[in-house]
């Protein structure tokens, strides 16, 4: 075991910019994920007059497909496919949920582009944004199993910090440049759907470079093992599998619950604000759109100032 690990050590000494470059490939695809799932957040006004959209979506509309991100991640989906990536490993299982992060995406994207019925594609994208969902939130937690791999007795925090602060910079991005890309009209104009599907289609663009790169990465990591004698793969003891009863112990630990009742206050509260903030912040204030877009990116401004910061503090 020592010399298994005295070889770990070394390989990650001999390639201290190999696990940079590993980093620059794995932030792409959450990057892009992030970037697909606020694409519409600064243009959720638009729902609010379905009589001018080709695509026919009312705001319950938006509302309804935005929800499908969560939908399998909430009924299990996410403890399944955590208990599956430590069984099979970062590389296989990674890889499919990438896979299907992109799928979703290309569902969603055909979906809003194909001409069909508000509700017939409103159901098609529904199904495309539970896959690419779920798909994103595994291959979020596939990221950062292998930052904490890749960056074992180096500065993890801080490389955990950067792919968050990047992840978080796809959000701004997404908010900023989808006004610019999907330009106001005069009351009266019809927006077609190779106008809305803009945001939608470079989403996507970016999201199959993101799984260029992880490709690039798997290749990387498979050799690494090779050179070190590890394994993407987690070796749990008998006592540490997981069990079904445990599932009871976790939610009667009060330490749990507060945590998990703050997350779920964020998520409720500003997560979910992001896709109609521009809605809200118009009639409230008062303001232009221009305005209202760079008010709404600020939520994620300090993540990405300061997330790498913290992450440097912590190491």
């Amino acid at each position: 075991h020592q010399e298994i690990m005295s070889d770990f050590k070394k390989t990650l000494k001999d390639n201290r910019w190999a696990c940079w470059l590993a980093l620059a490939c794995l932030v792409v695809p959450m990057f892009a994920s992030y970037f697909f799932d606020d694409m519409f957040s600064s243009l959720s006004e638009l729902f609010k007059n379905p009589q001018a959209l080709e695509l026919g979506w009312n705001m319950e509309d938006y509302g309804y497909y935005a929800s499908g991100y969560s939908f399998l991640c909430i009924w299990g989906g996410l403890i399944v496919c955590g208990v599956l990536l430590d069984k099979f490993g970062v590389r296989l299982v990674g890889s499919i949920f990438v896979g299907m992060m992109v799928f979703g995406a290309a569902l969603v994207t055909f979906a809003i582009s194909a001409g069909f019925h508000p509700s017939a594609s409103l159901t098609l994208a529904y199904v495309g944004c539970m896959l690419f969902g779920l798909g994103s939130e595994i291959a979020g937690v596939s990221v950062t199993r292998s930052i904490a791999k890749w960056f074992k007795g180096r500065n993890m925090a801080l490389a955990m910090g950067l792919q968050l602060s990047i992840a978080r910079f796809g959000t701004a991005t997404a908010i900023l440049v989808a006004p610019m890309i999907v330009r106001q009209k005069a009351a009266g104009e019809i927006y077609t759907l190779a106008e809305t599907n803009r945001p939608v289609l470079i989403g996507l663009a970016v999201l199959a470079l993101g799984a260029v790169l992880w490709a690039v990465f798997v290749a990387m990591d498979a050799k690494f093992d090779r050179q070190s004698g590890t394994s993407d793969k987690v070796e749990t003891a008998e006592e540490d599998k997981f069990r079904f009863g445990d599932i009871g112990k976790v939610l009667s630990n009060p330490r749990f619950l507060m945590i998990a009742l703050l997350c779920v206050t964020f998520y409720c509260c500003v997560i979910r604000f992001k896709k109609f903030g521009v809605s809200i912040l118009l009639p409230l204030f008062g303001v232009d759109l221009d305005v209202a877009t760079v008010l709404l990116a600020m939520i994620p401004f300090f993540t990405i100032l300061f997330t790498p910061l913290f992450g440097a503090l912590v190491d």
